[in-house]
């Protein structure tokens, strides 16, 4: 049963059956009549549970998350996707009053005892001081969930998008999500309150195009976070039939400063040679052999923290490390996966850590796990702190150093971009061939480092 222990919650019973079991948090357990587990057969065989297992689990999710969730905090589409859930939990139809007489009664029954907590006034025949959750659950077992679906709120749609586009790998779903709570936080301060996606206007994007600038971001990254926004609004517009175009496209931005746009600046040598010297005297083995492939190499941190062991190529012509997907580490896009020649310190280093440590998976394992990048950047920018000028000194200024090493060098603009994992060309140019020789980029970075 290899493949069905690696899902969670699945037993299988003393008849032989696969069944799902799962218990229902102390704190919701009134709203399923006191019941303490989830329970659902699947099938008999792992192939018959696999098929049921995703539809089933997701549903118990969906119950949970918005079970938890108080009444008041719920947008009508999501109380609406709550009612549907356990409507289905409980064994009814949630598109109409009940299935047959049965049912009927029961529903009945059900949405009575709901109620009688409230009084209610005769006249008019309505309950006094209901919550808008008992009164939308009422409703859905007298009658139903409407199957015209409420318009998503903002709201809705940040989580339709989660739920929907949500990363798989856990360490950049939480940086995804980061981003998106960051920017669905500004804008519902700003709009102060969750509007329907129709209502959301140009005015209103401008709005919270000023809001994101006012928290001192820089214009890029607020046209990136503006982007991230668009994107959110478009994807729940066209699942969900709005008729609405996103506002946050194309928003005029103020013009960069010349000082927004030099941003990181190149690291000068005596500061590269001052960090040299500090970490030889103060830091591990393995954070030198990090900068030391950093500095030689100009690829991002995450591209080193990440080398497997066997992406350090020695025994051919000219050595050289792979950057490619890897399970646990993405990379930018399709131009940063590239091969960068081994020279100088960055051989000897590389040679080294074949010798200590070859028999190892990764190059650097104490980063491989999690947010193993970020760890790394941490334990280095604590010495660069301690080297550097100004605070716009930091780890990923070496690109810009390299970058303008090779321009300096002489080196094309085209070569010079394949080292660094840029984009190569525009246009239809960018779609032919495959690249340049390991031995150019070799002589490319034997320019910037010669042979002593």
């Amino acid at each position: 049963m290899a493949v069905m222990v690696a899902l969670k919650h699945i037993l299988r019973d003393t008849n032989g059956s696969l069944r799902y079991k799962r218990r229902v948090p102390k704190s919701i357990q009134p709203l399923f009549g006191g019941k303490q587990y989830f329970i659902k057969v699947l099938g008999r065989t792992e192939a018959e549970a696999l098929v049921s297992y995703g539809p089933y689990h997701k549903h118990v999710e969906t119950l949970i998350r918005l079970a938890k969730a108080r009444g008041g905090e719920l947008t009508p589409m999501q109380l609406a996707e709550k009612n549907r859930a356990l409507l289905t939990e409980w064994g009814a139809n949630p598109g109409g009053p009940g299935a047959d007489g049965n049912e009927g009664l029961w529903r009945d029954a059900a949405a009575e005892r709901l109620l009688e907590k409230y009084p209610r006034d005769v006249q008019a025949g309505e309950y006094i001081g209901i919550s808008v959750e008992d009164a939308s659950l009422a409703e859905a077992l007298f009658s139903g969930v409407t199957r015209q679906e409420e318009e998503p709120t903002l709201t809705d749609a940040f989580a339709f998008y989660l739920k929907e586009k949500g990363k798989a790998n856990p360490t950049e779903r939480s940086r995804q999500e980061n981003r998106l709570h960051f920017v669905q936080r500004i804008a519902l301060e700003t709009l102060r309150s969750d509007m329907k996606l129709s209502d959301i206007k140009r005015p209103e994007a401008r709005a919270i195009r000023d809001a994101l600038l006012a928290t001192g971001m820089k214009p890029a990254s607020v046209q990136r976070r503006l982007k991230d926004l668009s994107a959110v609004f478009r994807f729940a517009a066209i699942e969900h039939s709005v008729e609405a175009v996103s506002p946050f496209s194309s928003l005029p931005m103020p013009a960069e400063t010349s000082e927004g746009r030099r941003g990181r600046p190149p690291l000068p040598e005596q500061l590269i040679a001052a960090m040299y010297e500090r970490l030889n005297a103060r830091a591990r083995a393995d954070i030198l052999e990090a900068w030391t492939l950093l500095h030689h190499t100009g690829a991002r941190l995450g591209e080193i923290a990440g080398l497997a062991m066997a992406d350090i190529v020695l025994d051919t012509e000219t050595p050289h490390i792979v950057i490619e997907p890897k399970p646990w580490r993405r990379i930018k896009n399709r131009w940063s996966e590239r091969k960068v020649p081994l020279i100088g310190e960055a051989l000897s280093v590389a040679h080294k850590i074949k010798d200590q440590r070859g028999r190892y998976d990764y190059v650097f394992p104490r980063y491989i796990k999690g947010r193993g990048a970020d760890r790394m950047s941490y334990d280095l920018m604590k010495h660069l702190k301690q080297v550097r000028e100004n605070d716009k000194q930091v780890l990923h200024s070496l690109r810009h150093t390299m970058k303008d090493a090779l321009r300096n060098a002489g080196v094309s603009h085209e070569l010079a971009c394949a080292i660094l994992g840029h984009e190569l060309s525009k246009g239809i140019d960018k779609e032919y061939g495959t690249g340049f020789y390991l031995r150019l980029m070799e002589d490319a970075l034997l320019k910037v480092f010669p042979p002593v």
